[in-house]
């Protein structure tokens, strides 16, 4: 029952003010955050020096100190970038570490990103070794490391398919159906083996044009195979066939596929 007070008002028994006190601040952590952060906002540290402080920063939770309920909005409200690009330094970062090299501190951070293409440790450093060895032992290019991962990523569905192309030579392998294929036959094959689906003959005639095995009479049956599967698909999408009056506009599903390849 609530109190009476000399003067007949009444007043509730629960008069206390429950709201929590914030948790004071660690002037020495404070402190060492408004280094990390200098650096950082300086531009003079390295990128993986940079991913090493955003990792710490991250890590032991210091966004806090800054009123920051998350990494995310301290990354914005600190550093004005995005939380992915704060977690992309610290990815480039970790793979510096784990990479051997005795002149690593001389790695550019877009070879870096080459490299992160490649998810596991132990084939990324053979990756590394390889472009090092055709280098010289010099620093390589981005384009560079990046032939390399795309020649590694050949040979492993090579193996996967046991397809040793030196054996083959009346053979292609297309890498987007994981499959070699006769020359002599090649549209008709990578209809065959595309199973109606769209998507994947489309991504297999642009492989083949990159790498110029398709005649012209390939290209116009693979062009016509592809205008049927794309009309299909709409037909499915809209519940009707499309009409073919003076009133469409023809519009190619290919857009320039044949012709930007050859140009």
């Amino acid at each position: 029952m609530p109190k009476k007070k000399s003067d007949g008002t009444q007043v509730s028994t629960v008069s206390k003010d429950k709201t929590a006190k914030a948790k004071p601040v660690d002037p020495a952590a404070l402190k060492k955050l408004e280094e990390m952060e200098k650096e950082i906002k300086e531009g003079i540290i390295k990128y993986f020096e940079t991913g090493m402080l955003l990792q710490e920063i991250s890590d032991k939770k210091l966004y806090k100190l800054r009123g920051c309920r998350s990494f995310k909005a301290y990354c914005e409200k600190v550093f004005h970038f995005s939380r992915s690009y704060g977690y992309r330094l610290i990815a480039y970062c970790n793979i510096w570490n784990l990479l051997s090299d005795d002149e690593k501190d001389k790695i550019p951070e877009r070879v870096i990103r080459a490299l992160s293409m490649v998810e596991d440790p132990t084939e990324r450093q053979e990756i590394w070794d390889k472009v090092k060895t055709k280098t010289g032992g010099e620093l390589p290019t981005y384009k560079t490391v990046e032939e390399e991962i795309r020649e590694c990523r050949k040979q492993k569905q090579f193996t996967k398919a046991n397809f040793d192309p030196a054996s083959s030579p009346d053979k292609v392998f297309c890498m987007t159906l994981e499959k070699p294929f006769s020359q002599t036959e090649l549209a008709q094959e990578l209809i065959d083996n595309s199973n109606g689906d769209y998507g994947k003959l489309l991504n297999a005639t642009r492989e083949m044009l990159k790498a110029n095995y398709l005649n012209d009479e390939d290209q116009q049956t693979l062009k016509q195979e592809l205008l049927k599967r794309f009309s299909e698909w709409l037909d499915k999408q809209f519940g009707e066939k499309t009409s073919q009056d003076e009133n469409d506009v023809e519009v190619s599903p290919m857009g320039d596929t044949f012709d930007s390849v050859q140009q």
